[in-house]
């Protein structure tokens, strides 16, 4: 019987061999991460890469390493962290190529998240992403080249699509139906926010404003669920899904059957709410059978058919050290795309014009809004991970999706080769499928 995860990181540590980790990204929740391993005898952070090394030089100041080796040269990063040396570089692709266990991927940066992604499952190395905006993108594309190299390829535990995964996993193996998973939205929905626009609050907050511009236009949470559809197999009920203002008491009677008084048309779908549900995450089930009823009811959770389970936390970047144990003891992921249900698109946050050039996530052109994939492919829509540094070629009028008619796309990009690629196979699997 295997221990606990504390148990297993106790056990690295007496044995004198930590997991040896390599961090790409320094940013809030690339520091929290370094933060916390001070904490965590039976991991050690050894690579560090970011395109301010001072940054992280202050971070793994903090837990008194005063003598990093700061270097993008591939055989001195390599003889110094072989020999224990903590290493700062400024060159993401370098880290997977180092003598570590796990690469975590904190970055946030689609086009990171691909060349980081691509560059581990060629060295062979488990790759721990935060990055949800490269695996809404890329992300079936990396599952396939990880599967090919045996490492593993997982999202990380802590942020919302697998906290919610948690809980759709949990019903589904005690047999209740799963009529929705979602999340609480923290900030109430702007699709317009800017990082200008949202800037005095990402000061109070020790934000960078196009993350925050992020948050609050709604491109973070479509993004998430698009994730979580793409694990699950579960679709939005509607473009940008519904979005309901409702708290946890609501959920039960706001997400089930039109027909029954709630807002869906179908279920097995991915939802979120603003409300008192977060930072929290749900799923609404249901079971018909009299027993079950009977049993729900007593444990006080309501008199059914519908009923809401609520994990009233998520603890982002804390939780990452669970995934990183799963992948070394049991080599299997928390959460990893093995459907194609939904894509997130880009809509103008203005007026776009030809020769307009967009910038990325949570600048001042677009926000994500994500549609099933059927939908997104009938309407011939872009996916927004690919929009970042695409010149617009057409008009394209505020609130609207952009199609690969309104625009360019950078076809040097790492991303935009990955996610042509990814496009083949994925049509090889529906020709296999057709084929049987």
């Amino acid at each position: 019987m295997k221990g606990s995860s504390a148990q297993y990181l106790h056990d690295r540590a007496a044995q004198g061999r930590p997991i040896r980790v390599g961090l790409v990204g320094v940013g809030q929740m690339g520091a929290g991460i370094v933060a916390q391993s001070a904490h965590l005898p039976g991991l050690k952070i050894e690579v560090l890469a970011d395109i301010d090394p001072e940054r992280a030089r202050r971070s793994v100041a903090r837990l008194g390493n005063v003598d990093p080796l700061v270097t993008d040269d591939p055989d001195e990063a390599a003889q110094a962290a072989g020999s224990g040396r903590t290493v700062i570089t400024r060159d993401p692709e370098l880290v997977p190529h180092l003598p570590l266990d796990v690469v975590v991927e904190a970055t946030g940066i689609p086009d990171v998240g691909v060349r980081v992604g691509l560059a581990a499952a060629h060295a062979k190395r488990n790759l721990v992403s935060m990055n949800v905006e490269a695996d809404v993108t890329i992300g079936r594309f990396l599952r396939r080249q990880f599967e090919l190299s045996g490492a593993v390829y997982t999202l990380a535990a802590g942020d919302e699509p697998s906290c919610a995964w948690e809980l759709v996993d949990f019903a589904r193996t005690i047999g209740l139906d799963v009529i929705v998973a979602g999340k609480g939205k923290n900030y109430p929905l702007r699709q317009n926010a800017t990082p200008s626009s949202v800037a005095e609050e990402a000061e109070r907050k020790k934000m960078n404003p196009r993350m925050l511009a992020a948050f609050v236009d709604g491109t973070k949470t479509m993004c998430e669920m698009c994730c979580l559809a793409n694990a699950t197999g579960f679709r939005p009920d509607v473009p940008g899904m519904h979005g309901p203002d409702a708290n946890s008491a609501d959920l039960a009677s706001v997400f089930k059957p039109r027909e029954e008084g709630g807002l869906l048309s179908q279920t097995g779908v991915v939802d979120y709410v603003t409300g008192d549900v977060a930072p929290g995450v749900f799923v609404v089930v249901h079971s018909d059978d009299e027993e079950i009823v009977r049993d729900l009811n007593y444990l006080k959770l309501g008199s059914g058919p519908y009923w809401a389970l609520i994990r009233p936390f998520h603890l982002a970047n804390l939780e990452v050290p669970m995934t990183v144990v799963r992948v070394m003891r049991d080599g299997s992921p928390t959460l990893a795309p093995v459907h194609r249900a939904a894509e997130v698109a880009a809509k103008a946050k203005r007026d776009l014009h030809p020769a307009d050039r967009i910038e990325g996530i949570g600048d001042e052109q677009v926000y994500g809004f994500t549609y099933s994939a059927g939908d997104f492919d009938e309407m011939g829509l872009v996916p927004l991970g690919l929009t970042e540094h695409a010149t617009v070629r057409k008009p394209v009028t505020a609130g609207e999706p952009l199609t690969f008619d309104d625009v360019e796309l950078d076809e040097s990009s790492a991303l935009v080769r990955a996610w042509h690629l990814q496009q083949h196979l994925d049509r090889l699997d529906e020709y296999r499928e057709v084929a049987g």
